[in-house]
């Protein structure tokens, strides 16, 4: 993996971590270090079904407000500043932030949230690190994470790679 995204050139690069998983499953299934109980449970299960949303309620425990509050201002912080550095790997002349982007950020952010904990998930916030990788692929373009998303909401709709993710080797 290390070898292809440093030596690699194009496609080979940008895909090193998804060829080298692709390569190492069935190698790990070949030593048996992939756990079959996940899959015999999800073999009557069709190819394609819908997700599962949860049945539970939601609920509010009012003496977490503060925790909540001040975890919630903490996220807003973090994706200003991821939003901020995105303008600034996004334009050479970046002199100042643009607030109307860091504003739709942070309500996108905060939505997205509320959205994971309405469906009983966990919340979402923007991840820094990305924005490293972005930054050191060059691939910074929105239509790829429009992309990427489109890719994990087809995926909600496959049980078998759930389970093959699931099922996945440690390290």
């Amino acid at each position: 993996m290390v070898g292809l995204n440093v030596w690699g050139k194009g496609r080979l690069r940008i895909f090193s971590v998804l060829i080298c998983v692709a390569l190492a499953y069935p190698l790990a299934w070949g030593l048996g270090q992939v756990d079959l109980s996940d899959f015999q449970a999800a073999q009557p299960q069709h190819l394609l079904a819908l997700p599962h949303l949860p049945l539970l309620l939601p609920a509010f425990d009012w003496t977490l407000a503060i925790p909540f509050a001040a975890g919630a201002l903490a996220c807003a912080l973090r994706a200003t500043g991821d939003i901020t550095t995105c303008q600034k790997i996004a334009e050479a002349d970046w002199v100042r932030p643009e607030m109307g982007s860091i504003e739709r950020g942070v309500r996108a952010d905060g939505l997205g949230t509320l959205l994971a904990g309405a469906l009983g998930t966990v919340g979402m916030n923007t991840f820094s690190s990305s924005i490293g990788l972005s930054q050191a692929t060059g691939i910074i373009q929105r239509r790829v994470g429009f992309a990427i998303g489109g890719l994990f909401i087809a995926l909600a709709f496959s049980p078998f790679v759930v389970m093959l993710t699931i099922g996945m080797p440690e390290p």
